[in-house]
């Protein structure tokens, strides 16, 4: 059975939802690029005396040389800020210049506006000409919705790398006021595009109230843009809402405007037209919401329920589960563990795993992680570990890479089986196997041997070829006076033992090994390891 175990990337409060975290990565980027681009286009009509490239749609308000510049100013400061990762800390201190000095002119503007200050910055670039004083608060000036934005996008983009939690709030509070004051720009068009009311120009109200959205955008690991990407409830709510909160809005009132200008209902059936429509569109969005993330709240208890037979099949088993990182560090490690190796959860979890693995398995060990790295598996490989009381053990691992949302290769899962039992019976069945075929080839040496001798030396051949022994010998018990044994025949690896040896099977302490203790009861003697047994005396 293969399980499968979790190890996050990093701890968040949420989870962050991949597509959603490339969607709005792409607007601030693509505002940016667009809040260039129009100021690049606005400052041509102005340098050219292009009137159409200045107004862009035809009959509107003019944008000004300053706005155009402010454009510029923020939209390489959002892109700064969007590139950060491959460009570091010296465009950090460049967007924040860049944002801070179109913050100190959508200042200054808007407090000519309030006053009626004239401070001298509104036709440095440029002289405003007659075409652009019609709808124009002053020749130059931009309007006071446009001076407020710009000075609210520069103190946030320089806020974006603020971590306390209390400028976050803040970013969101700018961020509100700045959409709202842009969309009071966006309905001056919509509702009556024949005059200005707001003095702003449309393509103006709309760049700016992107960019109010993507300054959010830009920064999704914390605040308000990391609600946008999470994968909780309140993410998934908040990016199905705010665009029919936005939208609906907007038509409604544009719907009753035009009716009432063709005098097609009278003030108030047009409030009574406007009040049940968006009572019924915002029902109608609260019950589809509803329903979605009903089933969105099925689908998270159905992996919940999942989650937690897992984590019994975990707990109940009997094998060895480990969680580790790439670097071989262990993030969980189940009852089973505990068995195999005989250390605790307390003790091995942020320790490394290499004080389970014998020293001669070191470069093994570090050939699997490469491989791991790599993406490959490795299913049931048979190899050797080391217990907590320095026991060596062998074991069957299989080996799997543990992937996050992205598909990266985020840690390690292996599952140990001791298999120490099953090789000790493995090698005990050869050995049987080995005895009996040595067996048969000595029957077949009884039936074909011409002379005792003869027999004997094909007996000892037999158990060194094929019973897989080192040396066999074949000696006779002599009754002399130092009960001697003399070797008849031999085979195998000798090197002379047996002409160096006063083998004897006297009641003495020399006679006391298994040659002797063999002759002297007439029992079989066994040692399983010549080198360690104590009684292997002559």
């Amino acid at each position: 059975m293969l399980l499968v175990l979790t190890i996050e990337r990093f701890v968040m409060a949420d989870r962050i939802n991949e597509s959603a975290l490339a969607f709005f990565s792409r607007f601030s980027k693509y505002s940016a690029l667009l809040a260039i681009v129009f100021g690049a286009v606005v400052l041509t009509g102005w340098a050219f005396h292009i009137p159409r490239l200045k107004v862009i749609i035809a009959g509107q308000v003019a944008a000004k040389a300053n706005t155009a510049a402010c454009f510029i100013l923020i939209g390489l400061a959002l892109w700064l800020v969007a590139q950060e990762k491959e460009r570091g800390r010296f465009q950090r201190g460049v967007s924040t210049f860049l944002a801070l000095t179109a913050s100190v002119i959508g200042l200054l503007s808007f407090l000519e506006v309030w006053y009626g200050w004239d401070l001298g910055i509104d036709q440095l670039l440029f002289t405003a000409g007659t075409e652009d004083i019609p709808g124009s608060v002053r020749p130059g000036l931009m309007s006071g919705i446009t001076a407020a934005d710009f000075f609210l996008l520069g103190i946030m983009i320089s806020l974006l790398h603020a971590r306390a939690r209390w400028v976050h709030g803040l970013q969101a509070v700018f961020a509100a006021i700045a959409a709202v004051a842009s969309i009071f720009g966006i309905l001056d068009f919509v509702l009556d595009p024949a005059k200005t009311h707001t003095h702003i120009a449309p393509m103006t109200a709309l760049v700016l109230f992107l960019l109010s959205i993507a300054v959010l955008c830009a920064r999704t690991q914390w605040g308000l843009g990391g609600l946008l990407v999470s994968t909780s409830a309140g993410g998934q709510l908040c990016r199905r809402l705010l665009p029919g909160t936005i939208l609906i809005p907007i038509a409604i009132a544009w719907l009753r405007w035009k009716g009432q200008q063709v005098a097609f209902y009278s003030d108030w059936t047009g409030l009574a037209i406007m009040t049940v429509t968006a009572a019924t569109l915002l029902v109608s969005l609260t019950l589809w919401t509803a329903l979605v993330m009903r089933r969105a709240d099925m689908e998270q208890r159905q992996v919940e329920e999942r989650a937690r037979r897992l984590a019994a099949i975990v707990t109940c088993s009997s094998d060895a589960i480990v969680g580790k990182t790439l670097d071989g560090i262990v993030t969980s490690w189940n009852p089973g563990a505990e068995a195999v190796y005989g250390y605790s959860a307390e003790e091995m979890v942020g320790q490394s795993v290499t004080c389970v693995i014998p020293p001669d398995r070191l470069e093994e060990f570090q050939a699997f992680l490469q491989r791991l790295r790599r993406g490959e598996t490795l299913h049931q490989y048979e190899t050797e570990r080391t217990r907590k009381d320095g026991k060596r053990i062998c074991v069957s691992i299989t080996v799997s890479p543990l992937r996050d949302d992205a598909g990266n290769i985020a840690g390690v899962s292996t599952i140990t089986r001791d298999i120490t039992d099953r090789k000790q019976a493995e090698q005990k069945l050869r050995r049987i196997n080995r005895t009996l075929q040595a067996l048969s080839a000595c029957t077949d040496s009884m039936m074909r041997a011409s002379d005792e001798c003869g027999l004997l030396q094909q007996v000892c051949d037999a158990v060194i070829k094929v019973a897989g022994y080192r040396m066999a010998w074949v000696g006779y018990a002599e009754h002399d006076q130092n009960k001697s044994v003399r070797p008849m025949v031999h085979s195998g690896m000798e090197a002379g033992y047996l002409m160096t040896t006063n083998i004897t099977w006297a009641d003495v302490e020399r006679g006391r090994g298994p040659t002797g203790v063999a002759v002297r009861t007439g029992e079989i003697v066994v040692s399983d390891d010549f080198a360690a047994d104590s009684r292997l005396r002559p």
